[in-house]
């Protein structure tokens, strides 16, 4: 790794893979999409993550971070996430982004040139064509993933975390999240997987996981620190898992099928693709 500037007034170091600092030039490629953090992912985030070293992963990742008015499921402007991003991918030398959006219909639109331009453009694009008006609370939400995302624990509790912390959280006080599951992976093999299950399988509770990861935690593990946030006021079964033990240790519950995991009498919004619906106040 190469550091090749800082980023922020705590002078974080961006540090960049040898081989992307020494090229003539830089080209990301990649899908902007709805993002958790970055409020959509694509541009500079391809390079600066995908090629950088754990310091801005840490930071960018951290709870002071997620915790940043602005930094939101489907937001762009003003987002301290996304700012920070681009910044360092202004270090690292980004010299050209060509990205796509897509969504349930295929794609969206395609955009090439400066990376900032290109996320706006296909953000606004994407937030035309993914926003869906909510009008009233519900008592559950069936929260759609589907392949590959559903392959492990990690990856899948991303459909419940869009919907409970975007604009419009749909579901009423003590309302719960089911999404259904294949895991065949189990919770993930990866390091950033393997963290995550470490926090919530030696967590009591969702209230204390999260007070205690507010104080920091190692990347990858931030999405235990995303769970629990949602956890301390909702519910989440997965259903239809290879993998029930697992979900069972991760604070979460496990059912044979989205019935076994409503309530008689619920009132029930089902979104298919979770991951590519942003809800707003209709």
């Amino acid at each position: 790794m190469v550091e090749v500037g800082t980023v922020s007034k705590d002078d974080v170091p961006v540090e960049i893979g040898e081989p992307v600092v020494e090229a003539d030039a830089v080209l990301s490629t990649g899908v902007v999409e709805p993002h958790q953090y970055a409020g959509f992912s694509g541009g500079a985030k391809t390079v600066v993550i995908g090629a950088g070293s754990e310091s801005i992963i840490r930071y960018t990742h951290g709870p002071e971070m997620l915790a940043r008015e602005g930094v939101r499921l489907g937001r762009v402007e003003d987002n301290p996430f996304r700012e920070t991003i681009d910044a360092a991918g202004d270090l690292a030398g980004l010299d050209f982004s060509i990205n796509l959006s897509y969504g349930p219909a295929g794609v969206l639109g395609v955009r090439a040139g400066e990376g900032r331009r290109v996320v706006r453009e296909l953000a606004a694009i994407a937030r035309d064509a993914l926003s869906v008006p909510i009008d009233r609370a519900h008592d559950a939400v069936v929260c759609g993933v589907g392949a590959p995302k559903d392959a492990n624990l990690y990856q899948t509790t991303r459909a419940a975390t869009y919907v409970a912390l975007g604009d419009r959280n749909p579901l009423r006080e003590g309302g719960r999240l089911v999404v259904p599951a294949a895991l065949p992976e189990g919770v993930g093999d990866g390091t950033g997987e393997q963290r995550f299950h470490r926090r919530l399988s030696g967590a009591t509770d969702p209230e204390s996981l999260y007070e205690e990861m507010r104080t920091g935690y190692e990347p990858g593990a931030q999405r235990a620190f995303v769970v629990a946030r949602v956890l301390r006021n909702h519910d989440l079964y997965v259903t239809n898992s290879d993998a029930p033990e697992v979900v069972e240790e991760c604070l979460m519950h496990a059912a044979d099928d989205v019935a076994d995991a409503l309530e008689p009498g619920s009132e029930v919004l089902v979104i298919p693709d979770a991951l590519n619906t942003l809800l707003v106040d209709g």
